[in-house]
């Protein structure tokens, strides 16, 4: 799952593969196991940090994971957030 996520990007820093995240699903139907495995990847990638339940502006609540990135340009905190029942990016 790290190489494919990591797959038409310069680098595989935690920015990059946060990016290729949120490009993936949107234009992808993932399954389950995939799911599962892209978070487990997310888990297992140095400098990509956990922040348990946070809630985005729609007021849906999922799990949140956050990185601190150069990717772009200019120093940024990133989050993505899934929800917690079937592993969607919802943010």
């Amino acid at each position: 799952m790290k190489r494919w996520l990591a797959e038409g990007y310069e680098t595989s820093s935690p920015g990059g593969t946060f990016d290729s995240v949120s490009e993936r699903f949107l234009d992808r139907h993932l399954s389950p196991s995939q799911k599962a495995a892209l978070l487990r990847a997310l888990k297992d990638t140095q400098g990509i940090r956990y922040r348990g339940n946070a809630e985005d502006r729609a007021g849906r609540v999922g799990a949140a994971s956050t990185v601190e990135s150069r990717c772009g340009g200019l120093p940024k905190e990133q989050t993505l957030l899934f929800d917690p029942r079937n592993g969607n990016l919802l943010a």
